[in-house]
């Protein structure tokens, strides 16, 4: 608090975004989730988060305890870049399917539940995936299997679980 000039409130409201931010990367390994900003555009989880890496010692411990592994902060996803885009709209996705909620109690974006659980892609309709917008899938679709995956799990490739 000191070192941002944050207040209680502010601190308070960036530690639980924090928490949620670890549940999510709990939940799934190997997916590429972005701090996501507070209600006003302040990056106040990544700084959080940052205030944790900088106590090294700490943050492996804790790292180990909670994954088994350490979790490394990626600085070279350039802002407003195709990959970052893709990235923020899974990782809201994913808070608002997981948490029932918005982050920094924002009201939920309804349309964020009608996607996949599993990836967080937007379902074309109740046969399967549709579009080409997802990073990392091979042209139409991101082939979940032709179903509308329903938060199972589907391992072919989602959003890298």
């Amino acid at each position: 608090m000191e070192k941002r000039g944050w207040s209680l409130e502010r601190a308070e409201a960036a530690r639980a975004e924090y928490l949620r931010f670890l549940k999510l990367l709990q939940m799934k390994p190997g997916f590429m989730l972005v701090p996501w900003a507070s209600a006003e555009g302040q990056d106040d989880l990544d700084q959080f988060w940052h205030q944790h890496i900088l106590d090294t010692a700490k943050y492996a411990a804790d790292c180990n305890r909670l994954f088994g592994r350490m979790i490394h902060h990626n600085p070279h996803v350039v802002r407003g870049s195709g990959q970052e885009t893709d990235a923020v709209q899974k990782t809201q996705r994913l808070y608002e399917r997981t948490f029932v909620s918005g982050s920094y109690g924002r009201p939920i974006d309804t349309a964020l539940l009608s996607s996949c659980g599993s990836c967080g892609t937007v379902e074309a309709d109740s046969s399967g995936h549709g579009g080409d917008s997802h990073g990392g899938h091979d042209g139409g679709g991101h082939s979940c299997g032709g179903h509308s995956c329903g938060g199972h799990g589907c391992g072919h490739g989602c959003g890298g679980h």
